[in-house]
């Protein structure tokens, strides 16, 4: 095994072991320093696995989001502070960037009309939600 698909096992281990910590209620402070958190270098290609392993374990989905918020508060600065990468035009990752921020633009423009189903169901906005959703 490589030594960094070594050091990334260790790396998802310790956030794994952090999050089900605080998910069993045990001190947040202790955690950090029994699983260097603060001092490592996460990737962002660590976090996902987590959260596998934490649904792998059983824990409830309302338990793991609780404690992911403290956990994306925490490697905030660590992770906005890794570079992000250019791509050449007409990429595949550039194509699959430019269609999720427009799909994330149509999400948005959904919402008021979502908001406004919510308090009031009339034909008209649930045929423009249809609609919206077609596009999709």
């Amino acid at each position: 095994m490589s030594e960094f698909t070594s050091n990334h096992i260790l790396r998802i281990d310790k956030l794994t072991k952090y999050v089900s910590g605080l998910i069993e209620g045990k001190n947040g402070r202790e955690l950090l320093e029994e699983y260097q958190i603060l001092t490592t270098s996460f990737i962002p290609d660590d976090i996902l696995p987590v959260f596998d392993n934490l649904f792998n374990a059983g824990y409830d989905f309302e338990e793991i989001k609780s404690a992911s918020n403290k956990l994306f508060n925490i490697l905030y600065t660590n992770l906005s502070e890794i570079e992000s990468f250019d791509y050449p035009t007409n990429s595949i990752i550039s194509i699959l960037i430019e269609d999720n921020n427009g799909l994330k633009q149509h999400l948005n423009s959904t919402k008021e009309t979502i908001k406004i189903v919510n308090k009031e169901v009339r034909s008209e906005y649930i045929e423009s939600l249809i609609t919206d959703f077609k596009k999709i």
